[in-house]
C-alpha cells in the first residue's frame, strides 16, 4: 500500500519541482535584464555627465600632413641632450678653467641663507643646476649679481618663500621651474631674456611677475594655479612646444605673439571672463580652449591634431583661415554661441562633434569642407544643417535635434545610389520624426526604418536589432514586460502546485 500511495504524492511533486525551476530561471532571465537595463541607464547618464569627452568616440586615423620639421638639425646635437631630474637639457655650455669651483658643478643646493651668499659672492655666472631646497630659510631669494645660469634653475615645496629676486639674470639656460610655492607673491627678473622653459606651478597667490619685454622662450611655457591677472610680456616669442594656461582664478587676458605651437596649445579653468588673443598664431598641433569669453584666432591655419572648443562663454568663433584639422573637431557646449565661421576647413581627418550649443540655430559654417575621416555627432536646438560640399564621412552619422523644422533628408536620402555617410549607420532625429538608415561601406543604403515622435536615445540602442527583424516596436522594455508577464504566470502554478501537494500529504496521512 505504500508505493501507491507514495506514487501521488511524487509525481505532482516533481512537476512542481520543474514548474519551480523554470521559473527561478526566468526570475533570473528577469533580473539580468533589470541589470542590464540599469547598465544602459547608467551608460546614459554616464554619456550626459561626460559628453563634452565624446568627441575622442569620433576620432579617426589622423595623417600628420604636417608634420613638423623643426626638430634639432643633427643626432649630435641630440646627443648632447641629457635628461636631469625630470628636466631635458638642451645645451651643453663649458665652464671656463679659471671660473671659481663653487660656480661649477652639477647642482647647486640651497639649503640656507648663507649658501646663496657664498654663490653671490663669487659668481656672475654658474655652471650646473641652481635648486633652492624646501628647508630654506628665508622668505627671499635674492640672486645678486648672478647673471646667468647655464642649468635648470628650480625651487619647490616651499611655504616660506615670498619673494624671487634676479635682477641680474639674464640667461637660464634651460627650465626655470617654480612649484607648490603657497606663500610666493613675486617674481623680479627684468632683465631675463633667455630660458629654454617656464613651468610655474600651485603658486596661489603670485600676483606679479617682471620679465624683459624682448624675453625669448624656447620650449614651454606652462603657467598654472596663479593670481596672476595678464598674461601678456612673451611678444617675441615665436615657436613653441607647449603653450599651456590653466587654473588661474583672476586672468583677464591672455595674449601673445607665438606663431607655431608644436605640441600642445592649451587653455582651460581661468577666469570665466578671460580673453584670448593669438593674432599670429598659423600652425597648432592639438589645441584644446575652455573656459574663456573672447577668442581671437584671425591667421590660425593648420591643426595637425585635435581643436577642441568646450565650455566657453563666446557668442561667435571666426576662425576663417583655418583650412585643415588631422584630429577631431569638437565645438562643445559653448552656451551663448550664435556664430561661427570655419568655412575655409576642407578636411577634417578625424569625427566632427557639435553638440549642446544651445543658442546655435544652424549648422551652416563649413561650406568648403569634403571629407570627414571619422564620424560625426551632432546635437542641439537647430534647425538645419547644410554641407554643401561634403563628399563623404567614413564613420557613422548621429544628428540629434529638439527643433521640429530640422529635415534629415539630405543625411537619410542618398545621391546617385549612394550616401556620402560610409560608416555603417544614419541616425538622424528631429522633434518630428526619426530616421534610421543601414549603409554598406560603399554607401549603399540596405535598409531604413522612419518613426513619428519616438523616443530617439531608446530606439537608437535597439537599432541594429530592428534592422535584422524589420520589427519597430522591438526594445528592451518590450522584452522585459513579456519576461515578468512570464514570471508572473510561473509563480501562479507554482501555488497551485504546493495546494496539491498539501493535499495528498494530509489524505496520506488519514488512511
Amino acid at each position: 500500500m505504500r508505493i501507491p500511495l507514495s506514487l501521488p504524492l511524487i509525481l505532482p511533486l516533481t512537476n512542481c519541482f520543474l514548474l519551480n525551476y523554470k521559473q527561478l530561471h526566468d526570475i533570473s532571465d528577469s533580473k539580468n535584464l533589470i541589470s542590464q537595463i540599469g547598465t544602459d541607464k547608467e551608460k546614459l547618464n554616464a554619456f550626459s555627465v561626460e559628453k563634452r569627452r565624446l568627441y575622442h568616440t569620433l576620432n579617426g586615423t589622423a595623417n600628420d600632413l604636417f608634420q613638423n620639421n623643426n626638430e634639432e638639425d643633427s643626432e649630435d646635437e641630440q646627443a648632447d641632450s641629457e635628461e636631469q631630474d625630470g628636466y631635458i637639457s638642451h645645451v651643453s655650455v663649458t665652464a671656463p678653467a679659471h671660473l671659481p669651483q663653487i660656480c661649477k658643478g652639477t647642482t647647486h643646493l640651497i639649503e640656507t641663507t648663507n649658501d646663496l651668499y657664498s654663490l653671490q659672492d663669487n659668481c656672475k655666472e654658474l655652471f650646473g643646476d641652481l635648486i633652492v631646497t624646501p628647508t630654506y630659510d628665508n622668505s627671499m631669494v635674492d640672486l645678486g649679481g648672478i647673471q646667468n645660469i647655464y642649468g635648470n634653475f628650480i625651487i619647490e615645496n616651499s611655504n616660506n618663500i615670498i619673494n624671487i629676486k634676479a635682477e641680474s639674470l639674464m640667461t637660464i639656460s634651460h627650465n626655470f621651474v617654480l612649484k607648490s610655492l603657497t606663500s610666493l607673491v613675486d617674481i623680479n627678473t627684468p632683465l631675463l631674456r633667455n630660458v629654454n622653459s617656464i613651468d610655474w606651478e600651485i603658486l596661489p597667490i603670485l600676483g606679479t611677475i617682471d620679465l624683459h619685454n624682448d624675453i625669448l622662450i624656447n620650449q614651454d611655457i606652462i603657467i598654472s594655479d596663479t593670481s596672476l591677472a595678464n598674461i601678456d610680456q612673451i611678444s617675441k616669442v615665436k615657436v613653441i612646444d607647449i603653450f599651456n594656461i590653466n587654473n588661474n582664478r583672476f586672468l583677464e587676458t591672455i595674449k601673445s605673439n607665438i606663431n607655431t605651437v608644436n605640441t600642445q596649445f592649451t587653455i582651460h579653468a581661468n577666469a570665466r571672463d578671460v580673453e584670448l588673443k593669438m593674432p599670429y598664431l598659423k600652425s597648432a598641433q592639438n589645441l584644446t580652449i575652455r573656459d574663456t569669453s573672447s577668442i581671437y584666432l584671425p591667421n590660425l591655419q593648420y591643426v595637425q591634431s585635435s581643436f577642441q572648443i568646450i565650455e566657453n562663454l563666446i557668442t561667435s568663433l571666426d576662425v576663417s583661415n583655418l583650412q585643415y584639422v588631422g584630429g577631431t573637431l569638437g565645438i562643445i557646449e559653448n552656451q551663448h554661441l550664435v556664430k561661427a565661421n570655419f568655412n575655409n576647413v576642407t578636411e577634417v581627418q578625424g569625427g566632427l562633434m557639435v553638440a549642446h550649443n544651445n543658442k546655435l540655430d544652424k549648422i551652416n559654417f563649413f561650406q568648403s569642407l569634403r571629407q570627414i575621416g571619422g564620424a560625426i555627432h551632432f546635437e542641439g536646438k537647430f534647425s538645419e544643417t547644410s554641407f554643401q560640399n561634403l563628399k563623404l564621412v567614413k564613420g557613422s552619422a548621429f544628428i540629434k535635434s529638439s527643433s521640429e523644422n530640422l529635415d534629415c533628408g539630405q543625411w537619410i536620402t542618398s545621391t546617385n545610389g549612394r550616401s556620402i555617410i560610409r560608416g555603417g549607420k544614419v541616425k538622424c532625429s528631429s522633434a518630428r520624426k526619426s530616421s534610421f538608415v543601414n549603409i554598406d561601406k560603399e554607401g549603399v543604403v540596405l535598409d531604413s526604418i522612419e518613426n513619428d515622435n519616438v523616443d530617439f536615445e531608446e530606439e537608437s540602442d535597439t537599432f541594429g536589432e530592428n534592422m535584422k527583424s524589420g520589427s519597430k516596436t522591438a526594445t528592451k522594455k518590450s522584452k522585459f514586460s513579456r519576461k515578468m508577464s512570464n514570471s508572473a504566470t510561473s509563480l501562479k502554478v507554482s501555488k497551485s502546485c504546493t495546494v496539491i501537494s498539501v493535499f495528498l500529504v494530509i489524505v496520506r496521512l488519514i488512511t
